[in-house]
């Protein structure tokens, strides 16, 4: 997984990510990451809890593989960095119009958190929240960036709000065209 995330992270530098914008399902988007991190979860007895809201389309048009990469990642760390307590997934519909649809997905956890210098380094490269706390869980501190890059690619934003000792809420959004129903 290191070298995956050096090999997309120089990708991303030199400009040479491709998105593969094909009809994705957002459902089963989200349940795959949430199936590859349950064993984790369950390990420490958390709870996953997905919330899809109604007004979600069902189908958009995007990189099903590099929003599932985004939102695995944020489970990751929130698994990673939470001793007890849950992780809230959300998806919804942020804005429609009859030609495209923002997306905003949020990953809610009852973990450490970070405190506010913390905040502003976490998504600059090789940068982690706190080296003692990384020592202890490993990481390269390339996902969030790489995770930056990709929804930016997907003329989407990532941010964060947290509190020392109070969990962390991390989301993102993505603009996708709509699918027509044919």
């Amino acid at each position: 997984s290191i070298i995956n995330d050096i090999l997309d992270f120089s990708k991303i530098e030199a400009g040479k990510l491709q998105l593969n914008l094909e009809p994705m399902d957002v459902y089963e988007c989200v349940e795959d990451a949430l199936t590859l991190l349950g064993p984790s979860a369950h390990e420490k007895a958390l709870e996953i809890v997905p919330f899809i809201y109604s007004d979600v389309p069902g189908t958009i048009i995007s990189d099903q593989l590099r929003i599932k990469q985004v939102i695995t990642n944020l489970v990751s760390n929130s698994v990673k960095f939470t001793e007890q307590g849950s992780i809230v997934v959300r998806v919804m519909l942020e804005k429609e119009n009859e030609k495209s649809v923002t997306i905003c997905v949020s990953v809610t956890d009852t973990g450490i958190g970070l405190s506010e210098p913390q905040q502003k380094a976490i998504f600059h490269a090789f940068s982690q929240g706190n080296p003692n706390i990384t020592r202890k869980f490993g990481g390269t501190g390339l996902g969030l960036v790489i995770c930056r890059k990709l929804v930016e690619q997907m003329h989407g934003n990532i941010e964060l709000e947290s509190a020392l000792g109070q969990g962390s809420t991390f989301w993102f959004t993505i603009q996708s065209d709509q699918v027509k129903n044919i």
